[in-house]
């Protein structure tokens, strides 16, 4: 996740005119959940043919893993300089 930021950041701040400050640790927070999610999906679609009564519970097991990313890229995007843009 560092290296990735590093190797990007001229890039990002070139193109998009900003420097995030919160990427290293969005990204130990984020992309554990997003791989969580994604997997959770693959579940759903073999649980439809194998199990179908289950696939609510994937489905409402998937919504609330979602709706937990969102809230913590919005609750890391509100610490204070965060990012700089110029």
């Amino acid at each position: 996740s560092f290296s990735c930021w590093i190797g990007t950041l001229g890039f990002v701040a070139y193109y998009f005119k900003l420097f995030s400050l919160v990427t290293v640790l969005a990204n130990l927070l984020i992309v554990p959940l997003a791989a969580l999610i994604t997997l959770s999906g693959f579940s759903l679609i073999a649980g439809e043919f194998l199990l179908p009564w289950l696939s609510p519970l994937f489905a409402k097991t998937i919504e609330f893993l979602s709706l937990l990313l969102v809230a913590i890229s919005l609750w890391l995007s509100k610490i204070p300089f965060a990012v700089f843009t110029f």
